[in-house]
C-alpha cells in the first residue's frame, strides 16, 4: 500500500477546491498528476470519467499530447509532477511514477465495449462540463446588454408518455404562491429503481441547524445514455439526476442543492424564513412515503423560494433550478409548462450573463444554455447572438461549439 503521508507534506502537493480546474480549461498541460484524496473528473472528446484517490492521470497527455480537462469534483489534494520535478519524483517516489506510466500506457480504449476499464471508476460516455465553472484566468466582461423579452410559444420537444392516473400517498396540492399558474399534480410517477443509485447521507440544515437524513447520488455508478443536448441536459441510463439534486430539511423545509448543505454559504435568514413561512401554507411534503415526481417538483419550488436567502450565488441558483424544472416538465409530458420553465431559465441565465464577471469558458457555456432554452421555449429574439458566442469562443469547449453549430443549422432549416 502506497504511503501518501510524504506526498501530502511535499510542496508539490496542491490543494484544489471543488469545481476548480486542475490543468486549466482545454489545456493539454505539461504536467502529470496523482490524486491523493478527493475526486477528479476528466473531460475529453465529449466524454467524462471519474478519478479516485491513489489513481494517476495526465500522463498520456504529457507524453503523447492531446486535450483533456481535469476538474476537482470535491476538495482534492493532487501531487503534481512537472518536467523539472520528474527526476526527483523518480528517485523519491518511484511507486507514484510507476502508477502514472501505467495509466499513460496501459489504459484500454474507452470505445472497446462494456469490458473496457478506463482509468476512472466508471465507463465514460457523452456529457458536458458544468455550466458555471470558475476559470483561473478569467477575463472580465466589459459589455452589458438588455434582458430578453418574455415571450413564449409552442415549440418544445416532449418525448415522454402522459403520466399514470393512480395516486400515491406522496401526492401534494399544486396550489398557492409556491407554484406558478399552470402547474398541476402529476400522480403515479415513481421510479423505485433509482434507489439502487443513491445512498443515505446525514445533513445539517444551514437554516435551522437541525440534522436529518436524505439521499446523495452514487455518481460513480452512472453512465451516460445519449449525446449531450443543445440545452446541456445530461441523460443517464436509467436515472434522472434532477430527482435527487435538491435536498429538503424536514424540520423547516429549507431546500437547496446538496452542496449548499455540505458547504454552507451566508444566509439572509430573515428574508429566507419569511419566504418559507409563506410557502408552508401552500405545500405539503411526505418525507416517509416513496419519492415521487410531485415531491421533486415541490422541492425545486421551495428551493426557488429559498434562493432569495442568498446574495452572490442567487442568480446561478435560480437559473439552474429553472433548467431542472424545464426538464422535469418535459419528462412528465407537460409541454406548456416545459416551455414556460425553459423561458424562465433563459431569462435567468441572461441576467447572470449580463451582470456577472465571467471567464470566456463560462460565457460560452452560458450562451449555449441560453440559446438552447430559448429554442425550447419557442423564443427566437437574440438566439443567433448567443449561438455565435458559443460557436466562436477562443477559450471554449469544442463540444459546446459543435452543439451550437448543430442548433444553428436546425434553426436555419426551420426558417
Amino acid at each position: 500500500m502506497l504511503d501518501i503521508k510524504p506526498l501530502i507534506k511535499d510542496k508539490r502537493c496542491k490543494k484544489f477546491r471543488a469545481d476548480q480546474p486542475i490543468n486549466g480549461a482545454g489545456a493539454s498541460g505539461r504536467a502529470m498528476y496523482f490524486l491523493l484524496d478527493g475526486s477528479v473528473s476528466a473531460f475529453k472528446d465529449g466524454a467524462r470519467s471519474y478519478i479516485s484517490p491513489l489513481m494517476a492521470f495526465g500522463g498520456h497527455e504529457y507524453f503523447n499530447g492531446g486535450r483533456t480537462v481535469y476538474t476537482a469534483e470535491t476538495d482534492s489534494s493532487v501531487y503534481v509532477i512537472t518536467e523539472d520535478s520528474f527526476g526527483r519524483t523518480a528517485k523519491k517516489h518511484p511507486a507514484v511514477l510507476y502508477e502514472i506510466l501505467k495509466a499513460a500506457y496501459c489504459t484500454p480504449d474507452m470505445n472497446e465495449g462494456e469490458d473496457a476499464k478506463a482509468f476512472s471508476q466508471t465507463k465514460a460516455a457523452t456529457e458536458a462540463e458544468k455550466p458555471f465553472r470558475h476559470d483561473d484566468k478569467a477575463e472580465m466582461r466589459a459589455d452589458r446588454h438588455p434582458p430578453l423579452r418574455q415571450e413564449h410559444d409552442k415549440n418544445v420537444e416532449t418525448t415522454v408518455s402522459p403520466p399514470a392516473k393512480t395516486v400515491t400517498p406522496q401526492a401534494i396540492r399544486a396550489q398557492g404562491e409556491v407554484y406558478p399558474q399552470g402547474h398541476k399534480s402529476y400522480p403515479g410517477i415513481v421510479y423505485t429503481e433509482y434507489e439502487k443509485l443513491v445512498y443515505k447521507k446525514n445533513y445539517k440544515c444551514p437554516n435551522c441547524s437541525k440534522t436529518f437524513d436524505d439521499y446523495k447520488v452514487f455518481k460513480s455508478k452512472l453512465t451516460y445514455a445519449e449525446p449531450l443536448r443543445y440545452d446541456l441536459k445530461s441523460c443517464f441510463n436509467g436515472f434522472k439526476m434532477e430527482w435527487y439534486e435538491i435536498v429538503t430539511c424536514p424540520h423547516c423545509l429549507f431546500s437547496m442543492f446538496h452542496n449548499y448543505f455540505t458547504e454552507p454559504k451566508p444566509l439572509l435568514k430573515e428574508k429566507l424564513n419569511a419566504a418559507l413561512d409563506a410557502a408552508k401554507k401552500d405545500i405539503r411534503m411526505n418525507f416517509i412515503a416513496q419519492r415521487d415526481v410531485d415531491y421533486v417538483f415541490s422541492a425545486h419550488y421551495l428551493a426557488l423560494a429559498c434562493a432569495n436567502g442568498y446574495t452572490s450565488p442567487r442568480r446561478h441558483i435560480i437559473a439552474k433550478i429553472w433548467a431542472n424544472l424545464s426538464w422535469l416538465y418535459e419528462d412528465v409530458g407537460d409541454g406548456e409548462m416545459a416551455r414556460f420553465a425553459a423561458g424562465e431559465c433563459a431569462l435567468a441565465y441572461d441576467e447572470l450573463f449580463a451582470n456577472s464577471n465571467l471567464s470566456m469558458a463560462q460565457e460560452q457555456s452560458i450562451s449555449l444554455i441560453i440559446a438552447g432554452m430559448m429554442y425550447r421555449a419557442g423564443k427566437r429574439d437574440n438566439i443567433k447572438k448567443y449561438l455565435f458566442i458559443a460557436k466562436t469562443s477562443k477559450a471554449g469547449n469544442k463540444t459546446y461549439a459543435n452543439l451550437a453549430d448543430d442548433l444553428w443549422e436546425v434553426i436555419r432549416a426551420e426558417a
